[in-house]
């Protein structure tokens, strides 16, 4: 039994792949207003595409921490800041207790300074009554 090889000569595959580039030539040069016409629809799509889609708001260090800071409940916020306060005025009055002789200036402010911290701490109470 013989086994016919129907494929196209090579000769012939390469002349129809001529005809075909030929004719789409002759299309496109024929009708310029058509292919201009092709290129400025493709150039004003993509135009398009390119300010429309996956265009997403700028997002900065402040809008995520007012994003963050809406989750939290309103008296956590408040308290925080009160405890950072607390730390820093003891850290302050820590630099005045390790001088042998404080002065009268000194003294003021670390009186200040108790002063300040009895307001917070009392301030944490309540809120944590609430």
């Amino acid at each position: 039994m013989k086994i016919q090889n129907h494929s196209m000569p090579k000769h012939r595959l390469g002349e129809l792949c001529l005809k075909l580039k030929t004719s789409i030539l002759q299309f496109f040069i024929h009708s310029r207003t058509l292919s201009l016409s092709i290129m400025g629809a493709a150039l004003l799509a993509s135009a398009i595409l390119c300010f429309t889609v996956n265009r997403y708001p700028k997002s900065s260090a402040e809008n995520l921490y007012q994003n963050f800071s809406s989750g939290l409940p309103k008296g956590a916020i408040s308290n925080s800041a009160a405890l950072v306060e607390i730390l820093s005025l003891q850290a302050e009055l820590k630099t005045f207790l390790d001088k042998k002789q404080p002065t009268k200036s000194d003294s003021l402010r670390m009186e200040h300074i108790f002063f300040r911290i009895q307001q917070l701490n009392k301030s944490l109470k309540n809120d944590e009554k609430h």
